[in-house]
């Protein structure tokens, strides 16, 4: 089986893991920055401006907790950017297109566009969100064959 074939559902279960897991930890540790913030919160002169309480409070929790702070900002980071990707795939199988593919369609229909036709470009795999769907997350089974044999030329 070649690399890629019919493991887009994996891809996809490794999305929403690493998803999953980033948010869970980036939850964690803003909830022990909050807890430290709230152990803290009474030490801060009540005086000033909004921005220099917010700024004075930053600079003792990441004072305190720069682990917990530096971490709970790269793991936010991550699971938005993963979540960003996931919505991208999903888009992607309820169309059952490729990335290159849909840049191809994307310059079809600038072509047709310039060039004055009226046909609208088309996507023959695409049979639908329920079927595009399916065919994803329960691909159908590839018969039992021999392997290829691949002569060199010299043979």
């Amino acid at each position: 089986m070649p690399v890629g074939e019919r493991t887009h559902r994996l891809f996809l279960l490794f999305l929403l893991s690493d998803i999953i897991v980033s948010g869970f930890y980036s939850y964690g540790c803003f909830m022990k920055i909050y807890w430290r913030y709230e152990s803290i919160k009474y030490q801060i002169t009540m005086n000033q401006s909004g921005l220099d309480y917010f700024l004075m409070a930053f600079a003792m929790i990441f004072d305190i907790e720069p682990m917990a702070f530096s971490a709970f900002v790269v793991l936010a980071v991550i699971a938005v950017v993963l979540l960003i990707f996931l919505g991208q795939q999903c888009f992607y199988i309820s169309h059952n297109i490729l990335q290159i593919e849909s840049e191809k369609y994307e310059y079809l229909i600038q072509f047709r566009k310039e060039k004055g036709i009226e046909k609208p470009v088309v996507n023959y795999y695409d049979k639908g969100f329920i079927q595009n769907w399916k065919s994803v997350l329960f691909p159908p089974k590839v018969p039992l064959h021999q392997p290829m044999q691949y002569k060199k030329k010299d043979e």
